[in-house]
C-alpha cells in the first residue's frame, strides 16, 4: 500500500472512521498470533478522538498522541492512549488502511492543556521566505575536541564539568576565529593562517541549547554553552516522537563528522560580544514555542525562577568544621550554577546567594548538591570535588513561591544529615507574536511619560520597586527612548519633592533631595540599573585588575594602633597607596565612561540645580556623587563577586581592605572629612588624601557631567568606541529573541506592563460582563458579525486574534495625543487577546481546527515524518526526515496477507534493516519515579566516592 492511499483516506475521512465489524482484545501474543479471546464489535472513531465499540462503549476517550504498534500478524495493531489504556484491534483487509490512516491523524494531535503544546520551528535556513544574518566574525577561546592542527596549542584548564567526553576524546581550550555563515554553520579557523579547524552546525540546535554560563561554573565570565542537551530534549517529547537530528553529527570538517562530542564552549573577551553572539546564533537555531505550527496559534512561554540558597544546617556534629563547602545546582545531567565556597562554621555554612534561572518551557525539577572543596576559592582543583549530600527541588515545590523553605539533605547512605534553606519565586509570562503588540507599543511611545508616571507612582512599594523600574527601563530602552524617559522621570520626582515642602524652607527641600538620592525611588532604582547595565564593561576594566591585585597581595590595611600597635604605620601606608592608586584610575579614565551615562549624570545635575536655590552648589554635587560613587563604583568595590570582578565573596582581611577603600572614596565624594570621635585611625587621611584630591573631585564631576571639556586620553579600549557588526535577520525571527547588547526582551516587558495596566483599569474590573463588552467594543466585534453570545467560542477566539484592525490602529496612533485611558483600554485588548489565545491553545486539538490548506500541509507532514521503529511502533520524526521504513513495512504486510504465513521474526529483521529509529517509550514530561518518589535512593547515584564525615 503506497502512502498516497493513506493520504487519500486522511483527506477524505478527516480523522474519523466507522467500521461495521472488527475484532478486539485487551491482550495479544504477537509471537504466536494468539489473544485471550477476540471479541467482535463495530468500531467508531469520532470527530473528537473517541474510540467507541458497539455504539456506546468508550474504550479510549482521547486518542490524541496515542501510540500505535503494528504486528506482522496481518491486520493487527495495538492502540495505547496517554492514560495507558490499551486495546488490540484486528480488522478485515479492506478496513485496515482506513483505520490506520485515522489513527495516524490522532497520533499527531495533542491533548488538552496549555503546557502539552510544546512545538518548534526548524532553523531559518530551511525557510526561503525568511532572511538570514549578515556574516559575523569574532576572535574567542573555544573548549572542544582537539583540532589536530600543529599550529594550535591546547590548554586543559579550566576543565569543563558539563558533559565531558564519554569516549575520552582529547579536549581543551584553544584560540580561534569564529566565522558564522549564512547557512548557520560556524567555522572555527586558525588565527594565524585561516585554516579550517572544524565546523559546528548551529541549525541542529534548539534555542534553549545556546545558554550563557553562570560565571561560577568556571569562575570566569563571558562563556557560552553551545550544544545538544539530550536530557532536556527528552522532556519535550511524547512517546511517539523522535528527532533524527539527535544523533546527527554536530561537529564537522568539510561536511564530514569530525567528533562525536555534542557541545562546545565559547569564551569571549567582552560581555558585549557574548550578547551579540547569543542573538546571532539563536537566529539559526530551532525556535521553541507553545502552540500548533499548522493553525499558527502559538505563544512564547517565558519562565524565570529566582533561587536564593541561604544556608545549610547539619544534624551531625562530627562534620569537620574546617571543610570548605558549596552548593551546586544540577539540571539535565550537569551542573549550571555554584555558590561561593565557604567554611563549615558551627555546622551552619551561610551563602545567601541569588541565582536567576531561565529554564526552557519543559524544565520541571533540579537538584542541589552539597560539595566539599579542597581549596577555599577554587572548585575541583585537583579532581572532582566529593558530594556530601543532596536535595531535590520537585515540580510541586516549584509551582508556588517558597520562603525560607528547608529541604532535607540526604547523604550517601540515604540518611538525612541536615537541611538546606532556600527561597524560590516564579515568574511566568505568555507572549503572543510581535504583531499583537504593535498598537500597544506605538501608544507607549506616544503617551506623555508624565501621565504614565502618575499611574505608576502610587503603585510603588519597597517589594516591587525593582521590578517596576526594570520593566519601564527595558521598555523605553528597547524603543530607544531611555533618555526621554529619564528626562521626565527626573522632572517628575524633583517636582514632587519640591511641591511636598514649603518653598520657604530650602533646608527641608535639600534634606528631601538627599533622601531621594540615597533612597529607593523609581528614579534612583532605574538610574542605578541603567548605570550598571551601560557601565558594566567600564567597571570590569577599571576595577577588575585592581581588585585582583588586592586579593593577591592580601595586605593588612587596618591602621588601628590598638589592634596593631607595632605595625599600624605600615598598614596605614598600604591603605593610602591603594586609595591613591584607585583614585588615579578613576580620575584618569573619565573620558572612557560611556557617553550615555555622562548624558544622564549631566541631566541630573542640571535638574537639581533648577530645583534648589541658585546659591546652593553643593546639593547638585551631592546628587551627582551619590549616583557615581554610592550607586556605581562603591558597590562594585564592596562586593566584587556580584559584578563579576572576582571569583568568590571576599572575606577576612581582603573584605576589610575593600570596606576601608570604599569608605575613603565615599568620604571624598561627600567632600567631607573623618571625625576624631568616629574614625580616629583615619584622621591622617584628611590631610594626606582628602584635602589634596578635593579639587580633582570637582573637576572630575565637571568633566563627566559635561560642564567642562574632557581632554583626558582614553585608556580602557571600551567597545562603545568600536563599530558593531550588523545583524540583519527577519523581524519574525528577531522578535522571538532578546535585543542585542543588553538582551532586553521587549515583548516580554510589553506583555507584563499591559497586564499591570489591565489589572488596575477600573473599567475592566467592575464585572466580567462589563469587561467583556468593553473589550468587544474596543475591537469593533459588532462590525465583524459577532454578538455577545459568541464570547468564548472558537469563532470569537479566531476573530479576536486576527490582526485586521490596522486602519483603526493607525487612526488612534495619529491622534494628537494619547492619554492614559487610551493606553489602559489597549492594554485590556492585549490581555484579552492573550487570554483568548491561551484558551485556544489549551483546548484539545481536533481535525476541525484546520483549514483545508493547513490540513493538507498537516497530512503531508505526517506521511513524510512517519516511520516504524524496531518494536514496530509507528513514530514520527520531528525534523521531518523520511526513511522509508513505513513503506517497507506496509509492503511486507500486504505481501504476507496474500501468501502463506511469514515468520514474524524474519519480517521484524527485514524492517530493522531499513534503518528505522529506536523505540521511544517514555511519556512526555514524565519524571523519573526515583527522582520524585524515592529521592533517598536516587542520591546513591550521585556519589563518586565516600562522603566526608
Amino acid at each position: 500500500m503506497a502512502k498516497s492511499e493513506l493520504k487519500d483516506y486522511m483527506l477524505r475521512n478527516g480523522g474519523s472512521v466507522a467500521l461495521d465489524c472488527v475484532k478486539w482484545s485487551y491482550k495479544f501474543d504477537h509471537l504466536h498470533g494468539d489473544s485471550q479471546g477476540w471479541s467482535e464489535a463495530s468500531l467508531e472513531i469520532t470527530t473528537k478522538g473517541e474510540l467507541i465499540m458497539d455504539g456506546d462503549a468508550v474504550m479510549i476517550p482521547s486518542l490524541q498522541k496515542c501510540e500505535v504498534q503494528l504486528f506482522p500478524e496481518p491486520r493487527v495493531l495495538k492502540v495505547k492512549s496517554l492514560d495507558l489504556k490499551c486495546v488490540f484491534i484486528k480488522t478485515q483487509q479492506s478496513e485496515f488502511e482506513p483505520l490506520l490512516s485515522c489513527l495516524m491523524v490522532w497520533q499527531n494531535l495533542k491533548p488538552q492543556g496549555f503546557y502539552n503544546k510544546y512545538s518548534f520551528n526548524r532553523s531559518i535556513v530551511h525557510d526561503e521566505n525568511l532572511r538570514t544574518n549578515d556574516l559575523l566574525v569574532c576572535r574567542f577561546r573555544v573548549y572542544g575536541p582537539a583540532p589536530n592542527y600543529k599550529k594550535i596549542q591546547l590548554s586543559g584548564l579550566p576543565k569543563t564539568p558539563l558533559y565531558p567526553s564519554e569516549d575520552k576524546q582529547t579536549e581543551g581550550w584553544f584560540t580561534a576565529m569564529g566565522y558564522l555563515k549564512h547557512d548557520g554553520i560556524l567555522d572555527l579557523l586558525c588565527e594565524s593562517d585561516g585554516a579550517l579547524l572544524y565546523s559546528v552546525d548551529i541549525t541542529k540546535l534548539y534555542c534553549s541549547e545556546i545558554r550563557p554560563l553562570h560565571h561560577s561554573l568556571f569562575q570566569q565570565p563571558n562563556i557560552l554553552f553551545v550544544g545538544r542537551i539530550n536530557e532536556l530534549r527528552r522532556t519535550h517529547r511524547y512517546a511517539n516522537e523522535i528527532d533524527s537530528e539527535d544523533e546527527a553529527p554536530f561537529i564537522l570538517k568539510n561536511n564530514r563528522p569530525f567528533s562525536s562530542i555534542h557541545r562546545i564552549l565559547i569564551q569571549f573577551d567582552l560581555g558585549i560580544d557574548l550578547k551579540d553572539w547569543i542573538v546571532a546564533l539563536k537566529t539559526f537555531a530551532k525556535i521553541e514555542y507553545i502552540g500548533n505550527r499548522f493553525t499558527k496559534d502559538r505563544m512564547r512561554l517565558v519562565k524565570n525562577y529566582k533561587l536564593e540558597v541561604v544556608e545549610a544546617k547539619f544534624k551531625n556534629p562530627s562534620l569537620d568544621q574546617n571543610l570548605h563547602l558549596y552548593v551546586e545546582l544540577h539540571m539535565w545531567g550537569g551542573p549550571w550554577y555554584r555558590t561561593a565556597i565557604v567554611k563549615n562554621s558551627n555546622q551552619n555554612p551561610f551563602w545567601k546567594e541569588l541565582f536567576d534561572l531561565d529554564p526552557p518551557p519543559s524544565a520541571e525539577f533540579f537538584t542541589l548538591l552539597l560539595k566539599s572543596s579542597s581549596n577555599s576559592s577554587v572548585y575541583n582543583l585537583t579532581e572532582e570535588d566529593p558530594v556530601i549530600a543532596g536535595a531535590f527541588v520537585t515540580p510541586d515545590f516549584m509551582s508556588e513561591p517558597q520562603m525560607m523553605k528547608k529541604l532535607p539533605l540526604y547523604g550517601e547512605q540515604s540518611h538525612e544529615i541536615g537541611s538546606v534553606t532556600i527561597n524560590l519565586s516564579l515568574r511566568e509570562v505568555h507572549i503572543m507574536s510581535y504583531h499583537n503588540y504593535r498598537m500597544f507599543e506605538g501608544m507607549m511611545k506616544g503617551i506623555d511619560v508624565r501621565d504614565l508616571l502618575q499611574f505608576v507612582n502610587p503603585l510603588i512599594e519597597p517589594q516591587n520597586v525593582d521590578d517596576l523600574s526594570q520593566m519601564l527601563l527595558d521598555i523605553y530602552q528597547s524603543v530607544n527612548m531611555e533618555h526621554e524617559y529619564f528626562e521626565h522621570l527626573m522632572s517628575f520626582e524633583l517636582e514632587s519633592l519640591k511641591n511636598s515642602g514649603s518653598k520657604r524652607h530650602s533646608t527641608s527641600l535639600t534634606n528631601n533631595l538627599n533622601t531621594l538620592f540615597r533612597g529607593r525611588s523609581l528614579l534612583s532604582t532605574s538610574l542605578e540599573k541603567y548605570q550598571i547595565r551601560i557601565g558594566q564593561e567600564y567597571l570590569e576594566k577599571l576595577l577588575g585588575e585592581f581588585i585582583g591585585q588586592i586579593c593577591a597581595e592580601n595586605l593588612i590595611c587596618d591602621p588601628n594602633p590598638k589592634a596593631y600597635p607595632t605595625t599600624y604605620e605600615e598598614h596605614y601606608q598600604n591603605l593610602l597607596n591603594y586609595v591613591e592608586e584607585l583614585w588615579n584610575r578613576i580620575y584618569t579614565t573619565s573620558n572612557d565612561l560611556p557617553e550615555e551615562l555622562k548624558q544622564e549624570w549631566g541631566r541630573l545635575r542640571s535638574k537639581v540645580e533648577h530645583s534648589v536655590d541658585p546659591s546652593d552648589t553643593e546639593t547638585p554635587l551631592n546628587a551627582l556623587c551619590s549616583f557615581i560613587f554610592l550607586r556605581f563604583l562603591c558597590p562594585a568595590i564592596l562586593n566584587p563577586k556580584l559584578f563579576n570582578l572576582s571569583r568568590n565573596h571576599q572575606l577576612g582581611r581582603v573584605s576589610k581592605t575593600l570596606t576601608l577603600i570604599a569608605k575613603v572614596l565615599m568620604t571624598l565624594a561627600n567632600r567631607s572629612q573623618f571625625a576624631p570621635h568616629k574614625d580616629p585611625e583615619l584622621l591622617r587621611l584628611n590631610e594626606d588624601f582628602l584635602s589634596k584630591r578635593n579639587d580633582e573631585l570637582r573637576l572630575y564631576c565637571d568633566r563627566i557631567s559635561g560642564r567642562k571639556m574632557d581632554f583626558t586620553e582614553k585608556k580602557l579600549e571600551m567597545t562603545n568606541t568600536m563599530g558593531k557588526p550588523s545583524l540583519d535577520a527577519s523581524e519574525e525571527i528577531l522578535s522571538e529573541l532578546p535585543s542585542r547588547s543588553y538582551l532586553i526582551d521587549k515583548y516580554l516587558r510589553l506583555a507584563e506592563f499591559a497586564s499591570l495596566l489591565d489589572s488596575k483599569n477600573s473599567e475592566t474590573i467592575v464585572s466580567t460582563e462589563s469587561k467583556r463588552k468593553s473589550v468587544m467594543s474596543e475591537l469593533k466585534l459588532d462590525l465583524l458579525g459577532l454578538d455577545d453570545t459568541d464570547f468564548g467560542s472558537r469563532d470569537f477566539i479566531k476573530t479576536l486574534l486576527e490582526d485586521g484592525d490596522d486602519e483603526l490602529n493607525q487612526l488612534i496612533l495619529e491622534k494628537q495625543s494619547i492619554n492614559l485611558e487610551d493606553l489602559k483600554r489597549q492594554a485590556s485588548v492585549v490581555v484579552a487577546k492573550t487570554k483568548a489565545l491561551e484558551q485556544a491553545i489549551s483546548e484539545t486539538e481536533l481535525p476541525s481546527d484546520f483549514t483545508s490548506d493547513s490540513f493538507m500541509e498537516f497530512v503531508n507532514t505526517i506521511l513524510k515524518a512517519a516511520r516504524i521503529d524496531r518494536d514496530h511502533c509507528l513514530v514520527y520524526d520531528l525534523t521531518g526526515n523520511e526513511n522509508g521504513s513505513l513503506e517497507l513495512f506496509l509492503k511486507n504486510r500486504r505481501q504476507s496477507a496474500n501468501s502463506p504465513r511469514v515468520n514474524s521474526k524474519h519480517l521484524k529483521e527485514q524492517v530493522n534493516k531499513s534503518g528505522s529509529a529506536q523505540s521511544v517509550s517514555t511519556l512526555r514530561n514524565s519524571v523519573s519515579s526515583a527522582s520524585l518518589s524515592s529521592p533517598k535512593s536516587t542520591f546513591k547515584k550521585l556519589f563518586k566516592r565516600r562522603s566526608i564525615t
